[in-house]
């Protein structure tokens, strides 16, 4: 198991390659905890390159989503397929983790939408003539 670590528009990815299973958490676990511990944003996990994940694995993704909750930081897993993909969905990890597709949809998920209520804007405007 690697993990390599970026940065990109402040958001931090951390790829994985390999087995995400017990065995291998063994190694991977320190880098990892420590990678997390300086997130000060999004953080992506780009499983695109892992093949398996066991129980191991899925206590490791939410062990990671916890630490990032309790400092008010979110967790985004992306591009799990294959065997990988069917662990995930079979501990039904989409009603507890942000799930995407691909890493590029990951970073639309990332980008705050900014909502307005057109009434607001009209009453902000008062008696100013359009």
């Amino acid at each position: 198991m690697k993990i390599r670590e970026s940065k990109r528009d402040e958001v931090l990815v951390i790829a994985f390659e390999g087995n995400l299973t017990t065995w291998d958490l063994l190694e991977v676990g320190p880098t990892l905890h420590n990678q997390i511990s300086g997130a000060t944003g999004v953080v992506v996990f780009d499983l695109s390159e892992v093949n398996e994940v066991d129980a191991g694995g899925i206590s490791l993704l939410l062990a990671a989503h916890s630490k990032l909750g309790e400092r008010g930081l979110n967790l985004i897993l992306a591009g799990a397929k294959g065997a990988a993909a069917d662990a995930l969905r079979e501990a039904n990890m989409s009603t507890r983790i942000s799930l995407a597709t691909t890493v590029d949809q990951a970073f639309t998920m990332t980008t705050p939408t900014l909502e307005i209520d057109p009434s607001s804007l009209l009453s902000e405007l008062g008696d100013v003539e359009l």
